[in-house]
C-alpha cells in the first residue's frame, strides 16, 4: 500500500513533501540544542513548530496522493461517459434513418 501511494505522487509532490519533511527536522535538531542552552521556553515552542510543520509534510502528501486518484477515477469517469454519448448519437442517428425510410415508404402509399 505505501509503494503505491508514493507512486502516486509526482516527482514534484515527492519533493516538496521531503523538502518540509527535512524542514521539520532541522527545527527539531534546533530545538534539541536550545533545550541544551537551558533555554526551554524556545525549545519547547520550536520543537512544537517542528511537529505541526511535520504534520504539514504528511497531510500535503497524503492530499497529493489523493488528488492523482481522484483525478485519475474523474478521467476514466469522463471516458466512460464519453463513449455512453456516443454510443447513444449513433444509435439516434440509426432511428432517424429508420423514421426517415418509414416516412419515405409511408409518403409512397399516399401516392
Amino acid at each position: 500500500m505505501q509503494s503505491d501511494f508514493v507512486a502516486g505522487l509526482s516527482g514534484n509532490d515527492l519533493d516538496r513533501t521531503m523538502e518540509l519533511g527535512a524542514i521539520a527536522g532541522q527545527i527539531g535538531v534546533a530545538s534539541e540544542i536550545v533545550f541544551g542552552l537551558q533555554l526551554p521556553e524556545l525549545g519547547a515552542f520550536l520543537r512544537t513548530k517542528s511537529e505541526e510543520l511535520h504534520a504539514i509534510a504528511v497531510e500535503s502528501a497524503l492530499r497529493f496522493a489523493a488528488g492523482r486518484a481522484l483525478s485519475a477515477a474523474m478521467l476514466e469517469t469522463s471516458n466512460q461517459i464519453g463513449a455512453l454519448g456516443a454510443n447513444e448519437m449513433l444509435e439516434g442517428m440509426a432511428r432517424q434513418e429508420l423514421a426517415d425510410a418509414a416516412l419515405a415508404a409511408s409518403n409512397e402509399m399516399v401516392e
